[in-house]
């Protein structure tokens, strides 16, 4: 009974497959990018969307013939660590921080794209495949796409 007790306490705070692993999704902080003009957001949704779209690229060159978007995910880090500049830049951030922001910047898209992985591994193991059957995933998915098309034209 206490074994019963304890895996139960413990798959409660695990999130589940079905599921975003984030409070909110690339979508909504894009959105909230584009209602507030705070470029935190924009950051944010870059650094998930790069992160998210390797580990999709990745999928797709390995299990398919499909061309990838090579450049996307470089295009939305980069983008990330300008609009993260800028904003602490506009806060009066001492120069010297603002030069670590690129070092930052990778240290969080090894954490999303760690996150994004797992999410995606659950979602294998529960449903046979990465996000095909999983509307949250796909929707994630198809908003970063969006994101990386739109900075293509620029």
């Amino acid at each position: 009974m206490k074994y019963l007790l304890l895996i139960s306490l413990l798959v409660s705070g695990m999130v589940s497959a079905d599921e975003s692993p984030y409070g909110i999704s690339a979508a909504d902080l894009l959105e909230k990018a584009n209602t507030t003009g705070d470029t935190t957001y924009l950051a944010i949704a870059s650094y998930r969307c790069a992160a998210l779209l390797t580990l999709f690229n990745g999928i797709i060159a390995r299990d398919t013939a499909e061309q990838v978007d090579t450049e996307g995910p470089s295009n939305l880090l980069f983008i990330g660590i300008v609009a993260t500049k800028i904003k602490l830049s506009e806060r009066g951030v001492d120069r010297s921080r603002v030069d670590e922001v690129d070092q930052r910047a990778y240290e969080d898209f090894d954490k999303y794209l760690s996150t994004y992985r797992s999410w995606l591994e659950q979602n294998y193991a529960n449903s046979g495949d990465y996000w095909g059957t999983h509307e949250t995933i796909r929707a994630e998915i198809t908003a970063c796409r969006g994101l990386a098309a739109e900075l293509a034209e620029y």
